[in-house]
């Protein structure tokens, strides 16, 4: 291919027939390897904030469907996937099986779209299909598909893959309505998940792959783009700041915080060819200190991409295929190569979902040159298909059995740890055994958080809730009482350190721990309820029943504190005028 000339894809592969068989052969491998998931239950991690315990889901009529399209969740602004929970939650009520078919089916489609992409982009039927086949059943794929928290990734996926492929074809044909339809696409999957603010960038590099000549149209097609997408990198950052989820990791030292990009960088790669050790979570020791394994590799790292980057540079012109494959990658990565820090995670399986279009998109190339090279020997011509068949097997089972991690928080949380003990692994396991109706399990996982991490102010408020909840109320107090002094804001954990006075009958604690409930969640219908209950048992009656009718005004179905009014009236009504 000239690097003057631009050379629009001809080839039958980026035509629908040309890859019915390519389809029907990726179909049937994603159904398979991601069949167990169908049978997952929700787990303690997201589930319960975009579903389990969203009361937004049930909200009917118009205000519903605004408070939906215009809140943040979880730090982030995705007004499509919380419509589309929505839509969820009316077919499905809370039955899991739901929730992760749609996510397998969305997957699957975007698998029959990554497959188009590449043959588009290669116009090799051969490169399509190893490349969509890799994409489709690779264990990096089972957090974004069998996560029910993830609808927003395979969602964005949907469209940002979507608006590729009709870029490839308004490259094709300079069609306006195709170039639309691209646009409205990006903005789809903007509003599904942020991370497509990259799509720009990868327009511009689908044109350097095409040789598509840089002039001013070429330029002025991406304004669009380039416009909404610094718009929605404001919004994610707002977001994100709203939640407290930008985090410096202030106890690294600068040197490493420095590499972790880089490290990032090499993450996915290495996990693409060797998907072993895979985790919900891949987290740092927030603590000056670091294993020297891991500080070595973040101090190579940056050589390591800083090298590779030279090398691509410098055959630019001359191999155009692998530089894009390595280009498209890395700019589809930069949203969460922890620049900025934010949130635990150092990476993440699921950031690898769109990126790996890329990777896909270099392993097609690979077969489908080596099958141009073994084509004229009869024996060696059938290598190409066996490779990938053997491939696509192993990661078959391997994602097969990945699928089973996520059947509930238990299962998910045991096998992170059996990679590594971490304290929010311990934390997160302890939950999901409070669901599961085991305290002392949870109290040991409680335990073991504290002691990897004295400062997890989350670990001492539910190990003290569980204590709480076992009547055990000097602990429970001292527990909840540490939460506060870490976290100086923790409503929750005052709330509940003020029952556990109130049982000790230490009703002046009790009330001051509500008052400043109150103060810090002015709308918290418990709190006032918590006061009412303290005030009543004090003999308070008047006091008592306003803060009774104050939690029914914030929350109409809360039956105690009717029940609690009721009282406060009999005993008024009693007493002698």
């Amino acid at each position: 291919m000239s690097d003057q000339t631009f050379h629009p894809p001809t080839s039958p592969a980026t035509r629908g027939a040309g890859l019915i068989p390519s389809f029907v052969i990726i179909a049937a491998m994603t159904l398979l390897a991601f069949l167990p998931s169908i049978n997952n239950g929700f787990t303690n991690w997201d589930d319960n904030k975009y579903v389990t315990e969203n009361p937004d889901l049930a909200v009917h009529g118009s205000h519903g469907l605004i408070k939906i399209a215009t809140s943040n969740y979880v730090g982030n602004f995705h007004p499509l996937t919380m419509l589309a929970y929505m839509a969820e939650y009316r077919l499905f009520h809370l039955n899991p099986a739901g929730y992760h078919g749609v996510n397998l089916l969305l997957h699957l489609f975007n698998a029959l779209l990554v497959c188009a992409c590449i043959g588009g982009l290669s116009g090799s039927s051969a490169a399509a299909l190893a490349g969509g086949l890799l994409f489709a059943i690779h264990p990096l794929r089972v957090e974004s598909v069998a996560w029910v928290a993830e609808l927003k990734d395979v969602l964005c996926g949907l469209f940002y893959f979507l608006s590729i492929l009709l870029y490839l074809r308004y490259s094709a044909s300079g069609k306006r309505a195709t170039y639309g339809a691209c646009f409205v696409a990006f903005v789809m999957a903007l509003l599904a998940k942020p991370m497509a603010v990259s799509l720009p960038i990868a327009l511009l590099l689908i044109d350097y792959l095409k040789c598509r000549p840089c002039a001013r149209r070429c330029v002025g097609e991406k304004i669009p783009f380039i416009a909404l997408a610094a718009l929605f990198c404001v919004v994610t950052f707002g977001a994100q700041s709203d939640i407290g989820a930008l985090n410096e990791r202030a106890m690294l030292p600068r040197l490493f915080r420095l590499c972790i990009p880089f490290y990032a960088t090499l993450f996915y790669p290495i996990k693409t060819v060797a998907p072993f050790h895979l985790s919900v979570l891949y987290i740092f020791p927030d603590t000056p200190g670091l294993p020297l394994t891991l500080m070595i590799e973040l101090l190579l790292s940056p050589v390591i991409v800083f090298t590779a980057g030279m090398l691509l540079w410098r055959y630019r012109g001359s191999d155009r295929t692998v530089v894009f494959g390595a280009a498209f990658f890395l700019a589809t990565l930069l949203p969460v190569l922890q620049i900025v820090s934010p949130g635990l995670a150092v990476v993440a399986d699921r950031y690898s979902y769109i990126p790996s279009l890329g990777l896909c998109f270099l392993f097609g190339q690979g077969i489908a040159a080596l099958e141009q090279r073994t084509a004229e020997d009869r024996l060696q011509r059938f290598i190409p298909v066996i490779l990938t068949a053997a491939l696509a097997a192993g990661l078959s089972v391997v994602t097969f059995n990945r699928c089973m991690v996520w059947r509930d928080g238990v299962t998910l949380w045991s096998d992170c740890l059996a990679t590594a003990k971490n304290p929010v692994a311990f934390h997160n396991r302890g939950c999901a055994y409070v669901i599961e109706g085991k305290p002392d399990s949870a109290i040991a996982d409680y335990t073991a958080a504290i002691a990897l991490s004295p400062s997890y102010a989350s670990a001492w408020y539910n190990r003290g809730s569980v204590f709480l909840s076992q009547n055990d109320f000097a602990r429970a107090a001292a527990d909840l009482t540490e939460a506060i002094r870490l976290s100086q804001k923790y409503a929750d954990a005052c709330n509940n350190r003020g029952i556990a006075f109130l049982e000790e009958k230490r009703y002046g604690e009790a009330i001051a721990d509500f008052r400043r409930v109150i103060e810090l969640k002015p709308d918290f219908a418990s709190a006032y309820y918590n006061r009412g209950l303290t005030l009543l048992r004090m003999g308070k009656f008047i006091d008592a029943a306003t803060d009774f009718s104050r939690t029914i005004d914030l929350n109409p179905g809360f039956i105690k504190a009717y029940q609690g009014r009721a009282e406060c009236m009999k005993a008024l009504a009693r007493k002698p005028q």
